[in-house]
């Protein structure tokens, strides 16, 4: 990862560069493509073969053999909004944690402008969180919007448990996976979920503008498509009809090497290394009385996020780079709480956690 030679990166819950082999394949597929004449008629089988190609892909991943429940997106923000604009005429009521994104938050915010009801019960402890939810499912049905891993401070939330509680109840869960995929094995039927969607430019390491959305099969004819193409023309029972126009097959194949290189041995090795570098900073940050830390020591991420009392966070992440050439992520408000977070990658260096140790002890304690 040479580009970021001069840079020590903590930024990965953000976003990663694609790996060499993601490169790589992105690029003989464009090749490949321009040599069969691009939308020729054998170019426009190649082009459909390559999405073909990354959804199976993406399904083996998440433990999926069929292809057809699964829709190629964007992003993770694309895929929120295709499930729910496209269930807001069936919805009344929807209930969510204080852990989501900022891009997830807004478009339930869409769906309160709209007279949907969104409820936020805030997420503590797996116990409390699900004990909030059992008062809350009693009445109507509807759906249960929250993260596999909170982008806040890595935590891990009880998906299986929110899903059983709420298919004994008639509602639905739709899991944000963007913090998840990458870092842990999902396995959507054995998580019990309706809907699940991650990007691929997070913890994946495939290209931007990239990400995948999953729907049980027998849901997706209920979904109302927000919008049209000339690719959305499939069958009503077929989630690559929210596909909708024109898309970077190159893109496409890069998703599908990304995929294909995170087998559950791959995932295991690099998540070991990740934790194992927090484990370093958490241990520094600890021994300090006037750093709060918000993760878990226990967490199975590679996610950081602690408050330096008195401190302006932003102002902080601003010094870290200009100062150090570290790169850390500053949620300030309106997100809460206010915090730095670093997340750590198996592409990380020792000589980087010491830059980062450096960088943390002069910005926090040697100034204040």
């Amino acid at each position: 990862m040479n580009s970021l030679e001069e840079i020590a990166y903590f930024n990965w819950a953000g976003l990663g560069p694609a790996l060499p082999e993601v490169r790589a394949a992105m690029a003989a597929i464009e090749f490949e493509f321009e040599r069969r004449g691009w939308l020729s008629q054998e170019g426009l089988a190649f082009f459909d073969e390559q999405l073909w190609k990354c959804r199976r892909a993406v399904g083996e991943m998440l433990g999926v053999t069929d292809e057809k429940t699964i829709a190629l997106t964007q992003n993770t923000s694309e895929a929120i909004n295709i499930v729910l604009q496209g269930l807001k005429k069936h919805l009344k009521l929807v209930i969510t944690t204080d852990q989501e994104h900022p891009s997830a938050e807004l478009s339930l915010k869409l769906l309160a402008d709209d007279g949907v009801n969104v409820k936020i019960v805030p997420f503590t402890n797996t116990e409390t969180y699900v004990e909030c939810l059992k008062k809350e499912v009693e009445s109507e049905h509807g759906l249960i919007f929250l993260s596999h891993v909170s982008y806040k401070n890595g935590a891990e939330l009880p998906i299986q448990e929110v899903a059983k509680l709420a298919h004994e109840k008639g509602w639905k869960v739709f899991v944000d996976g963007a913090q998840a995929v990458g870092q842990l094995s999902v396995r959507v039927h054995d998580l019990g979920v309706d809907f699940y969607a991650f990007s691929g430019h997070k913890w994946l390491f495939g290209p931007m503008g990239t990400g995948a959305l999953w729907i049980k099969r027998d849901i997706i004819p209920t979904i109302h498509s927000i919008q049209a193409g000339w690719r959305s023309k499939g069958s009503s029972d077929d989630a690559s009809r929210f596909e909708i126009g024109t898309t970077n097959i190159a893109l496409a194949a890069g998703l599908t090497e990304a995929a294909r290189l995170a087998n559950p041995n791959e995932l295991a090795r690099r998540s070991k290394i990740s934790r194992d570098l927090k484990s370093r900073i958490y241990q520094y940050l600890s021994g300090h009385r006037e750093i709060k830390i918000l993760s878990h020591s226990e967490s199975p991420t590679g996610i950081l996020s602690f408050q330096r009392l008195g401190a302006d966070h932003l102002k902080l992440a601003k010094r870290a780079f200009a100062e150090y050439s570290v790169v850390i992520k500053p949620i300030v408000p309106p997100e809460f709480p206010e915090s730095l977070r670093v997340s750590f990658s198996f592409l990380n260096t020792i000589s980087e956690i010491d830059r980062l140790t450096k960088c943390l002890h002069d910005i926090f304690f040697n100034d204040f």
